[in-house]
């Protein structure tokens, strides 16, 4: 939530905007609480987690699903069930793409910083399809904790 000063700065000083009107933070606080009952959430707000409803392009969601997959910090579980910070083990990140936008995704992963992440890539020009054969090849002998898969969105038959 953005803090009562900085909403009372903005709606006095800029032109206004609804996103922070009481009436509009309250249905968003309201919405975002029905959809953690929908997902059964309370477990995972108990230990700081959050439901956000985010709008935008579809960039958001890109950013949004790299963000909750991979780990930070870099935790494990302890054979009791306890949770400890794994500071030697790389997390590990395979990309698979084409053209521009497919090949994008390994640096939106670089941009993350995250200081225990292994990126690989494997690229394939914006006019050929990804190489399924090179893809599962790396998946076998690296072991990825996660793989995307993003293909360039011009139209260009393959």
């Amino acid at each position: 939530m953005v803090p009562l000063h900085l909403r009372e700065h903005y709606a006095n000083t800029f032109y206004g905007s609804g996103d922070l009107e009481p009436e509009c933070l309250k249905a968003y606080g309201d919405c975002c609480s029905s959809l953690e009952q929908l997902l059964s959430f309370e477990s995972e707000r108990a230990k700081g987690g959050s439901t956000v409803i985010m709008s935008g392009e579809g960039m958001v969601g890109l950013w949004a699903g790299l963000k909750s997959v991979i780990p930070w910090p870099f935790y494990h579980s302890e054979e009791d069930g306890s949770l400890k910070m794994d500071t030697g083990r790389k997390y590990k990140v395979l990309c698979v793409g084409n053209g521009a936008y497919g090949c994008w995704m390994k640096d939106m992963v670089k941009s993350l910083r995250y200081p225990n992440v292994e990126i690989q890539a494997i690229d394939s020009p914006w006019d050929q399809a990804v190489d399924v054969e090179k893809s599962v090849k790396a998946i076998q002998n690296w072991q990825p904790d996660l793989v995307t898969s993003m293909f360039d969105n011009c139209g260009w038959g393959v």
